[in-house]
């Protein structure tokens, strides 16, 4: 009504300001105007009013994922209508498990997706500092060499869990990716490989960023020791197993 007419649109129609259209459809009120604005809008009001037009409240209607408007509103679905959907990144599952320790499983799944400061990506930076391993001198840090091809994080992948995958043991990141996700390994296994895979990768890239900030060394058999500690710790806080993990663990550690 403003706009037909200023803050008096509404009060020459005899509409309350504050009215909803469905409201206005259910007034029993009608009048002639001699303005032919105000007059077409009586008309149209009484077109939808023949057309008996349900006089109900004004509701909100929320965008399914399928593109239908209902009631009920999804969080989910509204994000996803108002944000660029991304494919679902391949063996997630292999990271983000039950028993997964956060700050572990963070750094592994910027491994996967290969966003650490490898020697690589900052050579892709342009940024002039050494590209080299910081644990052999290889030429060019990657992901694949420092997750498990370096001879270093080779050797200390292979201590913790060599006896336990026996014959299916491999140190080549697809292969240990691929090992994960499938059905290859048991429940337990593949609990315990991917826990220690996890906190592996946590403390192979502490000890290399260390060393390249001028900390001292520390050996491969410490970390192995503080690894295969933190696994421990973590198997025996798993309470519906029975203590089943932690010794089959323990078996392929020290038997």
């Amino acid at each position: 009504m403003r706009i037909l007419n200023g803050d008096r649109g509404y009060i020459a129609m005899g509409i309350p300001e504050n009215s909803i259209v469905a409201e206005v459809f259910a007034m029993s009120r009608h009048q002639r105007h001699r303005d032919a604005r105000l007059q077409s809008v009586e008309e149209e009001i009484s077109k939808y009013r023949i057309a008996q037009v349900p006089a109900e409240y004004d509701i909100a209607l929320w965008k399914d994922k399928d593109g239908v408007y209902r009631e009920k509103f999804s969080t989910k679905a509204t994000w996803n209508h108002i944000h660029v959907v991304r494919p679902t990144m391949e063996n997630h599952k292999v990271i983000w498990f039950r028993h997964a320790t956060p700050k572990y499983a963070f750094i592994t799944w910027l491994v996967a997706k290969n966003r650490i400061a490898t020697g690589e990506r900052m050579q892709r930076w342009n940024q002039p500092v050494n590209t080299g391993c910081i644990f052999c001198t290889h030429p060019l840090e990657t992901r694949e060499h420092l997750f498990f091809q370096c001879p270093f994080s080779a050797q200390v992948w292979e201590v913790l869990v060599q006896k336990l995958l026996s014959d299916k043991f491999t140190n080549h990141w697809q292969d240990i990716m691929y090992l994960l996700a499938g059905s290859i390994l048991d429940k337990t296994k593949r609990l315990i490989v991917g826990y220690a895979f996890q906190s592996t990768i946590h403390s192979i890239w502490r000890e290399r960023n260390d060393r390249r900030h001028g900390e001292k060394p520390s050996l491969a058999e410490t970390i192995v020791k503080f690894i295969d500690k933190t696994v421990r710790n973590r198997l025996s806080t798993i309470k519906e197993d029975g203590g089943s993990n932690i010794q089959v663990w323990f078996e392929a550690r020290f038997y």
